[in-house]
Formats: C-alpha cells, sequence, structure tokens
C-alpha cells in the first residue's frame, strides 16, 4: 500500500495559493485614514490592524504554496526514482 498524489492536483493547489497571496497583498494596503470624527483614531489601528492581519494571511498562503511546489518536485522525484528501481528489479538489472 502507498500514498499516491497527483501532480496536476498539487499544481493547481500551488497556483489557487499563490494567487490568493498575490490578491491579498493588494488588498492589505491601509485605506485613507477615515474622517469619523472622535473615533477616528480608532477606526484607523482597527484598520491597520486588520490590514496587518490581511498581511499575514497572504504571507502564509505564499509559503504554503511554496511548499506544496516544493513537497510537489519531492514527489515526482521520489516517484520517477522508484519506478526506476522497481523497473530494474524487474528486469533483473
Amino acid at each position: 500500500m502507498g500514498i499516491e498524489a497527483d501532480p496536476q492536483v498539487l499544481q493547481q493547489v500551488t497556483t489557487t495559493l499563490r494567487n490568493a497571496e498575490s490578491d491579498l497583498d493588494t488588498g492589505a494596503a491601509p485605506p485613507p485614514v477615515p474622517q469619523a470624527g472622535d473615533i477616528t483614531e480608532l477606526l484607523a489601528a482597527t484598520l491597520s490592524l486588520l490590514c496587518e492581519g490581511v498581511g499575514n494571511v497572504a504571507a502564509s498562503a505564499g509559503g504554503l504554496g511554496q511548499a506544496v511546489a516544493e513537497g510537489r518536485a519531492d514527489y515526482e522525484t521520489i516517484d520517477y526514482d522508484q519506478a526506476l528501481n522497481l523497473k530494474r528489479t524487474q528486469t533483473g538489472g
């Protein structure tokens, strides 16, 4: 019994995560300071905190995308090597 992964699905996951990073990163820029009277500072601080959180999520999505891409490459290398080993074993060489 073994583990099997579809490299195309892994590539789709990588692409989705990298696109999410890009999309979220675009939205992570703080908006202009709101004009909200007495609560302007509170709203500005809240928006800043939210934007920082979105930036952190973007960075995490990018990191996950990179990890999936590396895992895919490792999987393909190992899978190929094992297929060669199996072929050598079957042919006696």
